[in-house]
């Protein structure tokens, strides 16, 4: 009886939702009894009558969404259509491609691949699948997924991007520069591929690339905010060729034009740095254990070498270099969301095993068998006290680096849209590093037993005692092949593939002076609030 209540009530619940046209609440209570009563009649009724009103709504809602880039909200709604609509593959194949934008490519990978399964010969298909299998590092799947593509299409620009990005990752300039040429043929607006083109061509006086950059600008307008990636390219094109007035002109421009696109929201951070410090008010102790940590997260700033350390690490038996994963910090927004809804609002112990049966869930859903996995995202450094508790076997490395030199570094690159909105103007960089730094302190005293700080300059010019303090804060055994990172087969899918696939080298601190005049107000800012 108590059952059947329940169920009235859930539904009444979600016929008014359709009144109030709620579509997403109305969804997800149809769906919430069914889940539990599949055969239940008048649940199965709603759900049939929610498919045809709700399913057009919610797509525009979520056209909407991509539009602005609120890739959480389009998601959403996505989710909710194709649960309606389960039969239309077009709602699927944008479902998956929302989930790259959130670098959810594991959930992406298993949409194309159940679109695949359903039509073998399906370019869009296949096209996702190849990105997502390069996400996730596995290149020579991507590459065969992308040049099946084009034995059906062979001038397939999609297809094209997908093998250029798989060659720059591992270092193969020239092979990535003539894909993502062949992808600028029918798609010679394409921002991303233009940025791409500009990390990995050589260019000369008069370029021709250049030329397409200059006029692709023109075409969608300078001051447009979709021509901002160009402008990123054309920095990197001028720079080359040592034009560097003109090069940091069209860098400040192209800053300028995301940050109007992407507006960095500095209150959401300080409040998530804020709930991590409240959460978190005492030391956390490592349990006694010699074992080898089956986890291993390097963090820090972007840009401060992350990934030379990754591949340093990976040199090692019986690793996988995982790449940069969101895992951490989706599992404990989705705890967040739900403790939100309570009447106390404090982490339990049970939400800490929820935690840690998701996240062992998520990085098994990656593991090829090692022992030892190795998760580079940077900003995992805002959720120290989460991985400590959540995972107490593992060890976590903080990477430092001259300021001066991080600060210019994200100036300077392009990264994935809704991860990095702070890097687009001077006085956010320096905010968000004050914000670093004080969450740092915080984690230092609370997450001793954990932590392993790391100077990057040691790395560059000290590499023998830095690799040997590196293993030993990681908790892993030395090997000689840590001296060699160049050599590692892991798959770089960051700015920093052009520099870690070649042998350690110093000077990459100093590059910042080449624009010193330009750089003063940053210097200035960084100066203020005591960073440098």
């Amino acid at each position: 009886m108590a059952a059947a209540l329940s169920v009235d009530k859930t539904l009444t619940q979600a016929r008014q939702a359709v009144k109030k046209q709620d579509w997403l609440a109305a969804q997800s209570l149809c769906q919430r009894v069914l889940d539990k009563f599949p055969k239940n009649k008048r649940a199965q009724q709603t759900f049939a009558d929610l498919r045809s009103k709700a399913t057009p709504s919610l797509l525009e809602a979520a056209q909407e969404a991509e539009r602005s880039q609120d890739w959480h909200a389009a998601r959403a709604n996505l989710e909710a259509a194709a649960a309606l609509a389960p039969d239309i593959p077009q709602i699927q194949y944008a479902l998956g491609a929302c989930l790259v934008e959130l670098s959810d490519f594991n959930a992406a990978l298993g949409i194309a691949d159940s679109l695949i399964a359903r039509n073998s010969n399906d370019i869009e298909s296949l096209n996702l699948k190849g990105r997502a299998l390069h996400e996730i590092g596995d290149a020579e799947a991507s590459k065969a997924v992308s040049e099946q593509v084009l034995k059906q299409a062979p001038d397939n620009a999609i297809a094209q991007r997908n093998l250029g990005l798989v060659a720059r990752s591992q270092g193969d300039k020239t092979k990535a520069a003539q894909h993502f040429q062949e992808s600028l043929r029918s798609r010679p607006k394409d921002g991303a591929i233009h940025v791409n083109m500009a990390a990995v061509h050589t260019y000369k006086p008069n370029d021709p690339h250049i030329t397409q950059m200059r006029q692709a600008i023109a075409s969608i307008g300078k001051d447009n905010p979709d021509s901002a990636p160009i402008h990123f390219g054309m920095f990197e094109a001028l720079h080359s060729l040592k034009e560097h007035d003109e090069a940091f002109a069209f860098l400040a421009h192209g800053n300028k034009l995301s940050a109007q696109k992407h507006p960095y929201n500095l209150r959401a951070d300080l409040e998530l740095a804020g709930f991590a410090k409240a959460t978190f008010p005492n030391p956390i102790t490592r349990p006694d254990t010699q074992a080898a940590p089956p986890f291993v997260f390097i963090t820090g700033l972007p840009r401060s070498g992350t990934t030379l350390a990754e591949r340093i690490l990976s040199r090692a038996p019986d690793t996988q270099a995982c790449g940069e994963q969101v895992f951490v910090r989706e599992a404990v927004i989705e705890r967040l969301m739900d403790i939100q809804t309570r009447k106390q609002q404090i982490w339990t112990q049970k939400d800490f095993e929820i935690l840690r049966a998701q996240l062992l869930e998520n990085y098994a859903s990656i593991s090829d068998g090692s022992t030892i996995q190795i998760d580079k995202m940077p900003l995992n450094y805002a959720w120290m006290g989460f991985i400590a508790t959540a995972l107490p076997e593992a060890r976590i490395i903080h990477m430092n680096r001259d300021l001066r030199a991080v600060a210019w570094s994200l100036y300077r690159n392009t990264f994935r849209k809704g991860m990095h909105d702070f890097i687009y103007d001077f006085d956010s960089i320096a905010k968000y590093m004050v914000l670093h730094r004080e969450l740092m302190t915080h984690w230092r005293s609370i997450c001793a037993d954990y932590l392993f700080d790391l100077n990057y300059a040691d790395l560059v010019t000290d590499q023998a005692n830095a690799t040997r303090a590196l293993a030993k804060g990681a908790g892993i055994d030395w090997h000689d092949d840590l001296m060699s990172p160049e050599k590692a087969k892991t798959h770089v899918r960051t700015s920093s593939a052009g520099q870690v696939t070649q042998p350690i080298y110093s000077g990459s601190d100093a590059a910042w002076k080449t624009y010193e005049t330009q750089l003063a107000p940053l210097m200035k800012s960084l100066k203020q609030v005591e960073l440098i």
